[in-house]
C-alpha cells in the first residue's frame, strides 16, 4: 500500500490513524512539521520521502527501510536503518554527518546535495558498493582519500563545489572525471 500524506500549510501533525503497518511506501510532505511520530511500526514499508523543511528530528525508522529520500529539514542527528540502499539528504544544511548513522554496508546510491560538507565519514566511504555519490552544491575543497577507493563508483558529482585545481587533477588522473 502506497500513501501519501500532503499536509495544508496551517497543519502541523500527521494523522497517526493513517500510519498503518501495511504501507510499503509513504510520502509525507508538510511545510509547517517539526515533529513525526515513530514510523517503527511500518514494518512493511521499503520506502519513505519527507519534504518537511521545519523538521527538528528523525522518528524512529522502520528497520527495513531501503530507500530514505529526506529534502528539507533542521535535525543534525539521525539514527538510519541498517538495509538502506539509497540515501538522499538534500537541502538540509549539513555541516557534519557525525551524529548521523549508522551507514548502512548495503548503500548503492548516495545523494548528500545542497549542504554545507566539507569531509565526509570514513565509516560512509567504507563501504565498497557505493556505486552512484552526489555531493553537489557543498563546500568541498579537497575530497577524502577514501572516496578514490570505491572501486564501485560510477557515478560522481561535485558539481557547485570549490574543489582545488590539485584536487581537480587528481580526480582526473585517477577517476577520469573533467572539471
Amino acid at each position: 500500500m502506497n500513501l501519501r500524506i500532503k499536509l495544508r500549510k496551517t497543519q502541523s501533525l500527521v494523522p497517526v490513524e493513517k500510519l498503518v503497518p501495511e504501507i510499503t511506501s509513504l510520502e509525507i510532505l508538510g511545510d509547517n512539521i517539526e515533529k513525526l511520530p515513530s514510523l517503527k511500526h511500518l514494518v512493511l514499508c521499503k520506502s519513505l520521502t519527507l519534504q518537511c523543511p521545519e523538521l527538528n528530528e528523525l522518528p524512529a525508522l522502520p528497520e527495513n527501510l531501503a530507500i530514505l529520500k529526506i529534502k528539507g529539514g533542521r535535525f543534525k542527528s539521525a539514527k538510519l536503518p541498517s538495509k538502506l540502499k539509497t540515501l538522499k539528504f538534500s537541502h538540509l544544511a549539513l555541516s557534519s554527518l557525525d551524529e548521523i548513522g549508522p551507514w548502512s554496508p548495503d548503500l548503492t546510491n548516495v545523494d548528500l546535495s545542497h549542504n554545507k560538507l566539507r569531509d565526509l565519514p570514513s565509516k560512509l566511504l567504507d563501504n565498497s558498493k557505493i556505486s552512484r555519490l552526489s555531493l553537489d552544491s557543498n563546500e568541498f575543497s579537497v575530497l577524502p582519500e577514501a572516496l578514490y577507493q570505491l572501486k564501485g563508483l560510477n557515478h560522481l558529482s561535485l558539481d557547485n563545489n570549490p574543489i582545488e585545481e590539485q584536487e581537480k587533477l587528481k580526480l582526473h588522473q585517477q577517476l577520469g572525471i573533467w572539471f
